[in-house]
């Protein structure tokens, strides 16, 4: 967790930054740390370079094209439905 919280609210905290990561590609979301660890330790641009290897290499990732084909078919049904009034 990287954020200052109140006394006492970390344990709830923690919950509601893990609930926003349930639905995520689990692909994305550990690239997405390895970028951050290398965004802090990198120069700009051999950051830059790793980043669109990482992000090249994410898209390829098999987990990911199915996890994209899921999201895509859910975003299709939802926008297929009549608005809720």
């Amino acid at each position: 967790m990287n954020r200052v919280v109140e006394s006492g609210s970390a344990h709830a905290t923690a919950a509601e930054l893990a609930a926003s990561l349930l639905g995520k590609s689990p692909t994305a979301v550990a690239s997405q740390k390895r970028l951050f660890e290398v965004w802090l330790q990198m120069p700009h641009r051999e950051g830059v370079d790793v980043s669109l290897m990482e992000f090249s290499l994410n898209f390829a990732d098999p987990r990911t094209q199915s996890w994209v084909s899921v999201y895509r078919a859910n975003m299709a049904a939802a926008q297929s439905e009549p608005p809720v009034r």
